[in-house]
């Protein structure tokens, strides 16, 4: 079985992630506008901030699409936080659960595909099962240049 080699997959995780934070993006404007409907106002700011944070994942994304090393340790620290702060709305609305009932399993089925995506692309940007492509431009360029002579 042949490893893809790693620019792949960054360029996978890249469109991934940017595709993420687009879709957070056209939907802030609609969590601003919507109607508290018998919910608690911190549950509100919440599910803001936590748009405005997926929102980031886009210029992020464009960022690794252009190949900045920089935007790759950015996003596995942005992924690490996203991570664990989902897990823990997750245990929270279990905590919660006869408090709020089943908005609790609602809110708790809008997070889980998102740390879904969030595992997934960890497991991509963490795994060593990927190689690292070596520069064959410049070997190629010593080999020819050495056949001329």
């Amino acid at each position: 079985m042949s490893k893809i080699p790693t620019r792949e997959v960054q360029v996978f995780v890249a469109g991934a992630f940017a595709l993420w934070g687009f879709r957070a993006l056209i939907w802030l404007p609609s969590d601003f506008l919507a109607p508290i409907q018998n919910f608690v106002w911190f549950t509100r700011i919440g599910i803001l901030a936590g748009a405005v944070m997926s929102s980031l994942a886009l210029p992020l994304g464009v960022a690794i699409l252009v190949g900045s090393k920089r935007a790759i340790l950015l996003t596995k620290i942005y992924l690490w936080v996203f991570f664990v702060l989902g897990v823990a709305d997750i245990v929270g609305m279990f905590i919660m659960w006869s408090l709020l009932g089943s908005k609790a399993l609602t809110y708790i089925g809008s997070v889980a595909p998102d740390m879904l995506v969030c595992i997934v692309l960890l497991w991509f940007l963490c795994s060593r099962r990927f190689r690292q492509t070596p520069n064959n431009s410049l070997q190629a360029t010593a080999a020819g240049h050495a056949s001329c002579d």
